[in-house]
């Protein structure tokens, strides 16, 4: 079906699509009125439904891959394990929608209005939701990995038991969201407001977050790697016997940043395979700041340089380590 529907939705079309007989597969219905239709099970996939007026309307199961919604009204519509994926959801309000189950991954939802939709155990793998409204949305069970939430609002929002690995929170508002057994590893947080957010256990922080919880006062070594006596991206010099002091980025939802940036001594020969120079910290716990989605950097905002040696030694240093006897 290729005529355009305009503002009007045919008695005809109504009869067709109801009885599950119509094929509307790239149907151009750029701004049709369909409020409460009931396109349960229809076959939309690439249909322009681009400011199309879809309040209550029933899409049960219905197939949308690669249909562009962009800027449609499906307030209080019924998406159960309908197919979106690759939909363009662009500025498209679904208010209280029904999405439960529905299969979202690599969906656009910029600026879309999802308050209060329940998307419980919904599909959003490498979905973008830049500045997306998802107040009090449920998204509970979700798998979101990988998924763009940039500048978006997660007030009260329920994660519990979604899957978040690698999503991007950066910007984000999520006061009062709920975390309770989602999966964070690797989840990004940078600059995101987590005032009030409840988490029943903090299991995505990493391993090196240890170091936060030893007395202030202790000190640890670790390691960069550098390039000619300097750090390979600031081109920062490093001197034995010096002590260092930075303007340190406190902010533990920011992977990278201002400070001191150290790893394990493993960590910076695998990261530069061609890096000769391995300079050797001692820093205080207290001075320590780990970010949550670290790849396995840390930063200090002081620190003493012990020694550097090259890439021959600190593998030496290592075997020697492993084959060490007590």
């Amino acid at each position: 079906m290729n005529s355009e529907i305009g503002n009007r939705f045919t008695e005809e079309l109504r009869k067709a699509v109801e009885k599950n007989k119509a094929t509307l597969q790239g149907a151009n219905l750029k701004g049709a009125v369909l409020h409460g239709a009931n396109l349960e099970g229809a076959v939309l996939h690439r249909a322009n439904l681009k400011g199309a007026d879809l309040r209550g309307a029933y899409l049960d199961g219905a197939g949308l891959k690669r249909a562009n919604l962009e800027g449609a009204d499906l307030e209080g519509a019924s998406l159960h394990r309908a197919n979106l994926e690759e939909a363009n959801l662009e500025g498209t309000n679904l208010e209280g929608a029904d999405l439960k189950g529905a299969y979202l991954d690599g969906a656009i939802l910029h600026g879309a209005n999802l308050k209060g939709a329940d998307l419980k155990g919904a599909y959003l793998h490498g979905a973008s939701l830049h500045g997306a409204t998802l107040e009090w949305a449920s998204l509970k069970g979700a798998d979101l990995e990988g998924a763009n939430f940039h500048g978006a609002n997660l007030k009260g929002v329920n994660l519990e038991e979604a899957n978040l690995e690698g999503a991007s929170f950066h910007g984000t508002s999520l006061e009062g969201a709920s975390f309770k057994g989602a999966n964070l590893q690797e989840a990004s947080f940078k600059g995101a407001s987590l005032q009030g957010a409840i988490m029943e256990e903090p299991l995505f922080l990493p391993d090196l977050y240890f170091l936060k919880l030893q007395p202030p006062d202790f000190k640890f070594r670790a390691w960069k790697y550098l390039k000619k006596g300097k750090s390979p991206y600031c081109t920062y010099p490093y001197n034995i016997g010096t002590v260092y002091k930075f303007a340190c980025d406190p902010d533990e939802t920011i992977s990278c940043s201002d400070g001191c940036n150290l790893a394990t001594l493993t960590w910076c020969l695998k990261d530069d395979a061609d890096a000769d120079e391995f300079a050797e910290f001692e820093f205080r716990a207290g001075d320590a700041v780990i970010p949550w989605a670290t790849d396995g950097k840390f930063r200090v905002k002081e620190a003493v340089c012990l020694r550097i040696i090259n890439r021959k030694e600190a593998n030496e240093l290592l075997k020697n380590a492993m084959f060490a006897r007590w």
